[in-house]
């Protein structure tokens, strides 16, 4: 091969290569951005998350407390006795009871004893299953809450360690596709030379 096509092979080979190289460099460093402004929206999205739960985990944290002292029986006397309207109630019905008995002439009779129990469970149990059913539920939506904002957590942090595996394995094809154009040049090189020299021998 004459020297000058040769050095126009090369040229040419070189310049393919070049392009080749720069390309597989864009695309990996394209790959890359676009993973990491994956990653920045994953993050954005679970704060946001995190934030629009954060109340009611908060709410229902704070509900364990006083859920805890309605289990107990001095948690429920102390409710019961700075309940109003357990206090109202149970005076209402204690006063038709004595009325009652008073003119019947059993004020100290057991069943007027026994009637005045029976108020105090009727009035007491309704408010007492309410108060704990209310904060039982409370205490439920902030565990609801809180498994939300770890599960958020969770599928955020899988998501960025898939993404940048992704952006790993763009960076590594990008480099790949470097090693490869530049091989194929020396390749080139090589049997251009070849030609060279094997035409200059030959003649």
């Amino acid at each position: 091969m004459p020297v000058a096509a040769a050095v126009a092979v090369v040229a040419a080979s070189a310049y393919s290569a070049n392009r080749q190289a720069s390309a597989a460099s864009k695309a990996a460093r394209a790959q890359g951005q676009a993973g990491q402004a994956s990653i920045e929206e994953a993050i954005a999205a679970r704060e946001q998350s995190r934030q629009d739960l954060m109340p009611y985990a908060q709410f229902g944290q704070q509900s364990l407390t006083p859920l805890a002292n309605m289990l107990t029986h001095q948690g429920q006397s102390d409710y019961l006795q700075n309940n109003p309207i357990f206090q109202a109630s149970q005076k209402n019905m204690n006063e038709q009871v004595l009325n009652n008995a008073a003119v019947r002439g059993r004020l100290n009779a057991g069943d007027t004893r026994q009637r005045f129990f029976e108020n105090f469970q009727a009035a007491a149990l309704p408010l007492l299953n309410f108060q704990t059913n209310n904060l039982f539920n409370a205490a439920n939506m902030g565990q609801a809450s809180a498994a939300g904002q770890a599960n958020n957590s969770l599928t955020t942090s899988a998501n960025i360690g898939n993404t940048l595996t992704g952006i790993g394995n763009a960076q590594a094809a990008g480099l790949i596709g470097r090693a490869n154009a530049q091989s194929q040049f020396a390749s080139d090189l090589t049997k251009t030379i070849s030609s060279v020299y094997g035409g200059a021998y030959g003649n």
